[in-house]
């Protein structure tokens, strides 16, 4: 389940507040939320452009994508992507850190295209 919000990080507890309102009662939430290192690749792959992109290597340590030199990067999982989309000749800086989405944008209909491509690589069955 994705949670909209004016801003990108808000408290938890309000989060769950929302939540709560919503259902009307008592509700349980489960583990922190990881995804499939592949979808993560697919939603990179999705953008216009990779401006930076940072991996974890086998021995933990976080390298640029650079930095790789076996070339093969979608080996790693990603630690760091900032990325691009296009959007009707508009665009919107996105950070994916940590498996947090960051959109840079108030436009309301870029926000909801960035989501709209995560929501659709991510969670697709």
């Amino acid at each position: 389940m994705l949670v909209r919000t004016e801003r990108d990080r808000p408290k938890p507890s309000k989060i769950v507040s929302a939540i709560e309102e919503t259902l009307n009662g008592g509700f349980e939430i489960g583990g922190s939320f990881v995804p499939n290192q592949q979808k993560v690749w697919d939603f990179i792959d999705a953008a216009n452009k990779v401006i930076d992109l940072k991996v974890y290597t086998p021995h933990g340590e976080v390298k640029r994508a650079e930095e790789i030199a076996s070339g093969n990067v979608e080996q790693f999982s990603p630690k760091i992507a900032d990325i691009r989309f296009d959007h009707n000749g508009e665009s919107v800086e996105v950070e994916y850190r940590d498996n947090r989405l960051s959109i840079n944008s108030d436009n309301e209909e870029l926000r909801e295209y960035v989501i709209q491509i995560f929501e659709s690589t991510i969670f697709d069955a």
